[in-house]
């Protein structure tokens, strides 16, 4: 795996790849599963949070998120807006040509 290749250990990053109904629903609730991070649609991430909170598990859910920025002083803000904006319809997955 390229992650231990790099230097991490094995077994701290762990990929499943699979739909949210079956792999993603067993994942969640199984006991050896002690925290889950969800980054996606709010609807899916409510499911995720209500099944959580049964056995306390930690949980860090980014949903619908705009993608914040942090600008510091010095940045050239029309650069700025105009990279911030063009992230946002690209994340959209709108078809529009600026």
């Amino acid at each position: 795996m390229c992650a231990e290749k790099n230097g991490l250990p094995p077994g701290v990053l762990n990929i499943v790849n699979g739909r949210g109904d079956t792999c993603g629903e067993l994942l969640v609730k199984h006991e050896d599963v002690k925290a889950i991070s969800f980054t996606g649609g709010t609807a899916t991430g409510k499911l995720i949070s209500k099944s959580a909170s049964k056995t306390f598990k930690k949980l860090s859910l980014e949903m619908g998120g705009k993608n914040p920025a942090i600008i510091f002083d010095d940045c050239d803000y029309d650069s700025m807006l105009d990279n911030i904006v063009r992230f946002i319809i690209f994340k959209s997955r709108t078809d529009l040509f600026m």
